[in-house]
């Protein structure tokens, strides 16, 4: 998980109050006001930064932003980016769907998980893209297991012996012999790892102390205008 706090400290506090002399009993509504607009201009950030370098959406990292407001009584906010690992097509995949055709298949799968060109996933065995029962479509690779429970030895062995051509010839042997090996998904890193770029930080943390200062400037000026 990754926190931005956003925070007034009893200095900060003591110079609004200064500033707005015999108005100074506004200083609260100028606190909650700007912590509302500098949070969300964080959140904000956050989405830009981070789709800006990865190949994500903004909408994806939004979903795994919350806000969280201090306690009664506290002046002060923190942004929390969190979430677990994410499916690899939830970035640049190539080809982004599953190949019937075997002839139409490349010989590498390639992905991307930062801005730039696609590189080919070189693991072996080779990965692949696939679409489960549930619907859900990732990019899988063999194990080079089997299930034992489910898959009795003859049929295992069998499968080993056979080629795919032949197996697939042989009239009534081809549902007990299809997905007998067990695969497993490969996974992209989490978007909180994500937002833990370092430029990303050094820029969310920049932003937000000029748009503190920006907006509790134009909020004091408001209030001595006679602003509501």
């Amino acid at each position: 998980m990754i926190e931005v706090e956003v925070d007034f400290d009893n200095k900060m506090l003591n110079s609004i109050k200064r500033r707005l002399d015999r108005l100074a009993g506004n200083a609260d509504s100028i606190m909650k006001s700007v912590l509302k607009d500098v949070t969300a201009k964080v959140k904000a950030d956050i989405a830009e930064q981070t789709a800006g370098r990865y190949n994500i959406t903004k909408g994806a990292v939004k979903k795994a932003t919350r806000i969280r407001n201090s306690s009664k009584g506290k002046f002060g906010g923190v942004v929390m980016v969190k979430g677990p690992v994410l499916s690899m097509t939830k970035f640049k995949v190539s080809p982004p769907r599953p190949i019937l055709k075997a002839k139409n298949r490349p010989d590498r799968l390639s992905a991307a998980i930062k801005k730039g060109g696609l590189k080919p996933i070189n693991e072996e065995p080779k990965a692949f893209v696939a679409k489960m029962k549930t619907g859900h479509i990732g990019v899988f690779q063999r194990t080079g297991r089997w299930d034992s429970s489910k898959h009795p030895t003859r049929t295992r062995n069998f499968n080993r012996k056979m080629s795919d051509r032949t197996v697939r010839q042989r009239r009534g042997e081809k549902e007990k012999t299809r997905h007998n090996e067990v695969i497993q998904e490969l996974f992209s890193p989490a978007i909180p790892w994500l937002v833990g770029n370092e430029a990303i930080i050094l820029h969310m943390k920049s932003e937000a102390g000029n748009t503190l200062m920006k907006r509790i400037s134009y909020e004091i000026d408001r209030i001595l205008q006679g602003g509501t």
